[in-house]
């Protein structure tokens, strides 16, 4: 359940490091283990130690979003969410597929910003190239 901190809408402009670093951890939350490999349960304490150690940047696909999701706020302005989703989406595979095939302007303005949390391995190639490249 989100805390009464983002019970009322956020006036744009106005998302501070506090509210940040609670947005953080809500989402880090959800990705947080409830048990060990070996299938032992976590216990609470170990459960918050985690989740004030950790940041979105300990996460490659969370540090690739953050990064964009802090570089559209400040330089977009606001994209419809389900256009902001898709790019998640398909940035988050970055650190783990070769190439990533795309004409999407906005994909590749945002590819550099992807790059600079240092986990994204794939290229962003346009479909051209992929099919100079490995078509026949």
């Amino acid at each position: 359940m989100l805390s009464s901190a983002f019970d009322q809408p956020l006036p744009l402009g106005e998302l501070t490091e506090e509210r940040k670093k609670e947005g953080d951890r809500k989402l880090i939350e959800g990705f947080r283990p409830t048990t060990t490999p070996n299938g032992i349960l976590v216990d609470s304490s170990t459960k918050c130690v985690f989740l004030e150690r950790m940041t979105p940047d300990d996460f490659p696909t969370l540090a690739i979003e953050s990064a964009i999701a802090e570089y559209s706020r400040a330089n977009q302005g606001r994209v419809d969410w389900n256009s902001m989703v898709d790019k998640f989406h398909l940035i988050s595979s970055l650190p783990h597929v070769d190439f990533v095939v795309s004409d999407d302007r906005y994909l590749h303005l945002l590819f550099p910003i992807a790059q600079n949390p240092g986990f994204a391995k794939a290229a962003v190639i346009k479909f051209n190239e992929f099919c100079v490249r490995f078509l026949d």
